[in-house]
This record gives C-alpha cells, sequence and structure tokens, in this order.
C-alpha cells in the first residue's frame, strides 16, 4: 500500500494509537514499525492472533512480560565487545525469566495461534542458569561466577 493510500486510510494515526497503548518500549517500537499489508493470509493470521491474544488476555488479565526490561541496548553493546554492568545482567536475567513464563503460559494455552507463537520465545536456559549463579539479586558477582572466582576470593579472604 503507498504512503497517500496509508494517509487517507489514516493508518499512520492507528499506528500511533496503538504505539500510545504500549508500557513497554520494545512494544512502541514494533507498533511505530507496524505497515500494513496486502497479503489477505497474512492480515487474516495477523487479526486471528490479535483476538485469540484478546481472549487470553481477558482470562488472565496479568499474563505479560511484566519484569522484562528494555535489554537491546546491552545486548547490542555486549555484541560489539563492549562490557556490561552488573545491573544490566540483572536486566537481562529478568527479561529472560519473564519470555520464559510467558512462552508457558502459550505453550500450555488452548488457542493455536498462541501456542504456535510461544515457539519463537527462546528461554535460553544455559544463559539464565549461569547469570543465576553469577549474580545476587543485588547485582554482586557470586563466589560461583567462574569455577576460579571462589577459590581466588578465598585465598585472599585468609
Amino acid at each position: 500500500m503507498d504512503e497517500r493510500s496509508q494517509t487517507l486510510l489514516e493508518f499512520p494515526l492507528v499506528r500511533a494509537r496503538l504505539a500510545d497503548h504500549t508500557s513497554f518500549d520494545p512494544g512502541r517500537r514494533l507498533a511505530e514499525a507496524l505497515v500494513p499489508s496486502h497479503e489477505p493470509v497474512l492480515v487474516a493470521r495477523a487479526l486471528n492472533e490479535t483476538d485469540e491474544a484478546r481472549a487470553l488476555l481477558e482470562e488472565r488479565p496479568g499474563v505479560g512480560v511484566g519484569g522484562a526490561h528494555d535489554i537491546g541496548p546491552s545486548i547490542d553493546r555486549a555484541s560489539r565487545g563492549g562490557r556490561l554492568d552488573p545491573a544490566e545482567f540483572l536486566g537481562i536475567s529478568d527479561t529472560l525469566e519473564a519470555a520464559t513464563r510467558l512462552r508457558t503460559v502459550l505453550a500450555e494455552d488452548r488457542r493455536p495461534l498462541l501456542r504456535d507463537l510461544s515457539w519463537s520465545l527462546h528461554a535460553l536456559p544455559a544463559i539464565r542458569a549461569t547469570l543465576a549463579r553469577s549474580f545476587d539479586p543485588a547485582g554482586d558477582v557470586l563466589d560461583t561466577a567462574s569455577p576460579r572466582l571462589g577459590p581466588l576470593r578465598n585465598v585472599d579472604g585468609q
């Protein structure tokens, strides 16, 4: 659909209104990036996914990504070899936990499109386990963060 048609149909206004209803920055960015599709099958699927999601939220209003953080900037920096501080690692851990909870809810749901959507949420258990043994809830590095750290700290502490 060309830009003039989108403007005539007030699609930018609809997209902005959707973005205004988001409470999570990554969700806002996704809403702002939406473009209309001319593929009837894709449109029908998206509408059905929306119907299923609305029904789930009516039944279970607390379902979502509560506790997740916008970890995009941290992941970008880490992928370029940059360092992360403990708070960023905790944010990543919280986000992985939120994604895992949501994946579980969607995977167990009776609605087929939401169950299918659960497969796109990756739990990354190895990363979650590494973060859990590396940082306490306050963000302090634990002795269990690496096989060498605990013994080194015990030698220094004696």
